[in-house]
């Protein structure tokens, strides 16, 4: 896990072309999503982001993972 300072320093876990896990959605490769775009001008990181059928989201980065999420 990286330190605070490291975070602050690189706030944006995500860039365009990855994959991630969207909270609350499911959790298997029908869930993912792939990033389009990092969205500057928030307090926190979000992204734009395209799912399976073709929509287009915005995801705060708190809502987003690397991997399936699992409570």
């Amino acid at each position: 896990m990286k330190r605070p300072s490291e975070l602050n320093a690189q706030p944006w876990r995500f860039k365009p072309g990855d994959l991630a896990y969207v909270r609350g959605w499911r959790q298997d490769l029908s869930g993912r999503v792939q990033i389009l775009d990092q969205l500057v001008g928030c307090i926190l990181p979000h992204y734009s982001a395209i799912d399976s059928t073709g929509a287009t989201w915005r995801f705060s980065q708190l809502e987003l993972s690397r991997r399936p999420i699992t409570l």
